[in-house]
């Protein structure tokens, strides 16, 4: 049995004109098979701008804490970013332009690798779990994805009684259930129908709101959970 783990961040606090301020929540997780939901996961706030490039550090500091907190013996680590399944800390500036990746994906790497360099080393030299730069291939990533979407849902939830309307992006192809005690986030991209995220939650963070789902009109493929205070 492989078990797995990744994270990914997203969820997006969204302007009157359903544009991302805010990227809101990192979410990592371990995944084993059937690899239909995690088995274990963990969630930060983290409120940074949509172009920082050092989230994916925030990523990477969350597998870690998981894997303190749970003391699995994980196996391998799916890192979200695309540079062809590669173990990325083994990866050196020098190595980047003979990549088969895209050239933006390169110009990418050249700026990131030295910030994040010393979280890959430590992964694979403290944890002894090689982080391997495999991106949206990885169905953990997608699964971790689908844990942003609940998250940053829960966000708007614990916030609207004082913000009394807000908006929240959903990551691409995501949509939510709500119950009374659950937020449930499911794939909407073919092949993945039995890919799900669900979070307890307390009922009184319901009472006296309103929740609707639809498209992001500026954003094909991405949907909004819109929340008002009644």
């Amino acid at each position: 049995m492989v078990l797995i783990i990744s994270a990914d961040s997203g969820s997006a606090l969204l302007d009157g004109s359903y544009r991302p301020v805010k990227v809101l929540v990192t979410v990592a997780i371990i995944s084993e098979p059937p690899y239909r939901r995690p088995s274990s996961g963990l969630y930060k706030i983290i409120e940074r701008e949509p172009q920082d490039m050092t989230i994916i550090k925030e990523e990477l500091e969350c597998i870690m804490k998981l894997l303190d907190k749970t003391r699995r013996s994980v196996d391998v680590a799916h890192i979200d970013i695309s540079a062809g399944a590669i173990d990325l800390s083994e990866l050196r500036i020098e190595d980047i332009d003979t990549l088969d990746i895209p050239r933006h994906v390169r110009t990418y790497l050249r700026n990131l690798l030295p910030q994040i360099s010393p979280l890959l080393k430590r992964l694979k030299e403290e944890y002894g779990i090689s982080p391997i730069g495999i991106g949206k291939e990885s169905v953990v990533v997608r699964l971790a994805e689908l844990g942003v979407a609940t998250y940053g849902v829960l966000y708007g939830l614990e916030r609207i009684k004082r913000l009394k309307h807000i908006r929240i992006g959903l990551p691409k192809a995501v949509t939510i259930q709500i119950t009374d005690r659950s937020i449930r986030a499911k794939s909407l991209l073919p092949g993945e129908h039995d890919l799900e995220y669900e979070i307890k939650i307390d009922p009184s963070l319901l009472k006296n709101v309103e929740l609707s789902e639809y498209p992001n009109p500026i954003a094909r493929g991405f949907r909004v959970v819109e929340i008002r205070t009644q």
